[in-house]
């Protein structure tokens, strides 16, 4: 009679272990697969971008910013190819400030006029700028450099390499000015 309850409790385990297994191949046959993809977020900038318009009735003595032979895209390239080695302050002042991001980010510093961003693939510094008064964006992203101890020299063999936005591109090209990739006098 021990051997009969012991075979009919065997056979019911059994039975409902058949059962489980059915129950989830049909619910896993039956259950449409979708993923979800996930929808992007809009996130409103937090920092506003002014763009200062140019003040063309008023002559100036400052030509506009222009591509020239000695400050262009190849020259760009050719700072970045062949890198000249920096000083022993320049490279303490970059690891100062490299050191100073927050892990996985890369802006460094930024103002309404231009953001400082530190490019680790290159390691190379970028300044996106912010509004049509590309020399004065410049000189400030060149002080702010200075006063974490980095020389002009520094920025050139870096190097630092300047670039408009987009809505201030287009003001530019508007008024054919084409914004030099690298500080003036480098």
């Amino acid at each position: 009679m021990k051997k009969t309850y012991i075979l009919i409790f065997s056979l019911f385990i059994i039975i409902i272990f058949i059962i489980f297994v059915i129950v989830m191949q049909l619910q896993k046959n039956t259950s449409p697969q979708t993923k979800t993809i996930p929808v992007p977020t809009p996130v409103p900038n937090a920092i506003p971008t002014t763009i200062v318009p140019i003040d063309t009735t008023t002559p100036t003595n400052i030509p506009p910013v222009s591509y020239t032979e000695t400050n262009n895209n190849s020259t760009f390239e050719t700072s970045i190819t062949n890198r000249q080695p920096i000083s022993s302050s320049d490279t303490t002042a970059k690891q100062t400030i490299i050191s100073s991001l927050e892990p996985d980010h890369e802006t460094v510093y930024q103002t309404n006029t231009f953001t400082i961003t530190y490019i680790y693939s290159y390691d190379m510094f970028q300044v996106e700028l912010a509004t049509t008064d590309i020399q004065q964006a410049e000189n400030d992203a060149v002080a702010w450099f200075a006063t974490k101890g980095l020389s002009k020299d520094g920025v050139c063999k870096i190097p630092v390499q300047f670039y408009p936005n987009f809505e201030v591109n287009q003001q530019l090209k508007q008024q054919g000015i084409e914004v030099p990739p690298l500080a003036i006098g480098c």
